[in-house]
């Protein structure tokens, strides 16, 4: 696991790009702090930062070819190397390492471009071809790991952070006022934007060559529901082994590491079948979960039953609100873009906590984007009923006025914020309601929220989801929603948060779930046997009976967070009022300032939980004074 950083201008890199390059060197620092490593060329320099996993002695990077006219920069983990590393050794290619990173080089040498579609991993890699003239940079296909880019007529640079970017000095910090508009609606800024204007994050599965022609970008790998759609109907006895077999041998897979290894457990579903395939490999492996203080959102209990029944060695972090308040404080240091997935908090806070015992974990991210697993998939059903059953009138004036009355709680996801979300989503679109139970500004509030430049100078903040829905070939509804978390939540929450939290404890995370072979798989099946009647993951739920607790296997889904909406009446206030005080947020000139006062006064005054909302604000406006400090 590394960062990679580089630059290309193909008219010749001036001298002092050395100490620009320096600079961005020393901002990835933390995502590998093993290991540096630069290869320079007339019109091209390409380095990294090394965490060492794979050939801890052997594996310095970058990778260079005998004559020196290809190097290499990867990020990641290849998880099929040893069979590329055969068949390429087999066709007289010589390695110098055991490194899983140098089949890619070699692998670019024999097949080119089309290397990417044979990888087995997770990866955001960089090569520079001296012949050609040409640089390559990729990403796979779920986008688990981050890859940033900034190019200016004959000059691309690109590095793993946004802010390695902004440490060269040769982009302004200029925000990008549409990128801002849909961070409201999507909690996060979907890909290819970046919050800055004219730096773009590269897609998943997609390819980008730079060279004097301009830039390229091909896609080697689409998310497909075809056979999902198209094939005879199934009996899950048919296919629950198959699963079990192809996860299982993922996680297997996925254990490999020249370092200590472990598994974060929850102890919710996916995570402890994770564990439980992992503990059979390796008897006695670390499994490690967080307590939280209050009880409507800890579920420590169910890790270290999950812990007791697998036989691991358990590690357990209790989460004060001290801590979390502190975190909180830092918050915008850690971000590369704003990300208002408060569950980035005790995330962080374990991955600091599981550095200090191993150095690869592996995580159940994923589960759910592949079988139905969250509680929108359910809401979508619910929605079609209500809108057949429920008479007009009571729909448009009855029933809107009952929910906006229904007493504020702030235990976790209370009936009232259910009911609220739900309420939301009528009216829209499919894509676009799905988006809105999964984000934080409904478009009135959004608007509301805005200052009156921006109302009127962005686009539809909805244009990503218009743009995914016209590329699925999926027709079904459930899998088009499959679709959209897998493209939008996915990789622009869950694997972000996922992967700053680790990369800034120098943690390396891996997640079997999104392994080529088990998604797949999984986007083979029918729907209706990920979400059957009102049951989610039914086909995983029948594939792990007896490998997890019968009481795992059939309790309902839980998400890994606390208790905000309550912290923010208690320890977090002054923080949070402190930041968004009407002057900073006058200086930004991005929002309006007595809105937000409304928001806050309501949500301490207990009319409405606005947690999420002010949440998204204070991540923003924490964001955007930390990198205005540092750049």
């Amino acid at each position: 696991m590394c960062g990679i950083f580089g630059a290309v201008k193909l008219g010749g890199l001036p001298s002092e790009w050395g100490q620009k390059i320096d600079r961005m060197e020393k901002a990835l620092i933390h995502r590998g702090p093993d290991d540096k490593g630069i290869a320079n060329y007339p019109n091209a320099i390409i380095g990294m930062r090394r965490l060492s996993i794979i050939d801890v002695a052997g594996g310095q990077q970058p990778f260079t070819s005998e004559d020196k006219k290809i190097s290499l920069v990867c990020n990641g983990e290849i998880y099929n190397y040893q069979e590329l590393r055969n068949a390429l050794e087999h066709s007289g290619f010589q390695f110098r390492s055991h490194s899983d990173v140098e089949t890619i080089l070699h692998g670019y040498k024999r097949f080119g471009l089309d290397i990417t579609s044979l990888l087995e991993g997770m990866f955001a890699f960089a090569i520079w071809d001296e012949r050609e003239q040409r640089l390559i940079l990729a990403r796979d296909r779920f986008g688990i790991k981050p890859l940033y880019y900034f190019q200016y007529q004959d000059k691309l640079i690109f590095a793993s952070e946004l802010r390695a970017l902004l440490a060269s000095g040769e982009m302004p910090l200029d925000l990008d006022l549409n990128a801002v508009n849909q961070y409201l609606a999507f909690n996060y800024t979907p890909t290819p934007r970046s919050i800055i204007s004219n730096i773009k994050k590269l897609e998943p599965g997609t390819m980008l060559i730079f060279d004097a022609k301009g830039i390229t970008t091909k896609s080697y790998s689409r998310l497909s529901f075809q056979q999902s759609e198209s094939r005879p109907p199934l009996d899950p006895r048919e296919v629950e082994h198959q699963f079990l077999d192809r996860f299982s041998g993922a996680v297997k897979r996925e254990l490999a590491s020249d370092v200590p290894i472990g598994v974060l457990l929850s102890g919710g579903l996916d995570s402890s079948t994770i564990a439980a395939i992992a503990s059979k490999a390796r008897p006695g492996i670390s499994t490690f979960s967080v307590k939280f203080e209050d009880p409507t959102f800890d579920e420590s209990s169910y890790a270290r039953e999950v812990a007791g029944y697998l036989g691991t060695k358990h590690h357990e972090l209790t989460v004060t609100e001290p801590m979390l308040h502190e975190q909180a404080t830092s918050l915008g240091d850690i971000l590369d873009e704003p990300l208002a997935d408060s569950s980035l908090l005790p995330t962080s806070l374990l991955m600091k906590f599981v550095r200090k015992h191993v150095t690869v974990v592996l995580g159940g991210d994923g589960g759910d984007e592949l079988f139905a697993g969250y509680p929108t998939h359910k809401a979508h059903r619910l929605i079609q009923l209500y809108e057949s059953l429920v008479p007009f009138t009571l729909r448009a004036r009855v029933a809107p006025k009952i929910v906006k009355n229904l007493p504020v709680s702030l235990d976790y996801v209370s009936f009232d914020f259910k009911a609220k979300r739900f309420m939301e989503g009528r009216g829209v679109p499919f894509g676009v309601r799905h988006q809105i139970w999964m984000g934080a500004f409904a478009p009135a509030e959004r608007l509301s929220i805005l200052s009156p430049d921006l109302r009127l100078s962005t686009i539809d903040p909805y244009d990503p989801v218009h743009r995914l829905v016209a590329e699925c070939d999926a027709r079904e509804l459930g899998n088009l929603a499959l679709f959209l978390d897998m493209r939008l939540y996915l990789e622009g929450d869950i694997l972000t948060k996922v992967d700053r939290s680790s990369m800034r404890a120098s943690v390396e995370a891996r997640v079997p779930f999104l392994n080529r072979h088990v998604a797949d798989f999984a986007m083979s099946l029918p729907y209706s046997l990920k979400l059957h009647l009102f049951q989610s993951k039914y086909l995983f739920r029948r594939a792990v009976k007896g490998v997890v607790p019968e009481s795992v296997r059939t309790r309902k889904k839980r998400g890994f967070n606390f208790a905000l909406g309550r912290y923010m009446r208690g320890s977090f206030r002054p923080l949070i009022e402190d930041t968004l005080r009407q002057e900073r947020v006058k200086t930004a000139g991005l929002f309006d300032p007595v809105s937000i006062d409304r928001l806050l006064s309501e949500h301490q005054e207990g009319k409405v939980d606005h947690g999420l909302r002010i949440w998204n604000l204070f991540v923003f406006q924490s964001w955007l004074d930390s990198i205005q400090k540092a750049v």
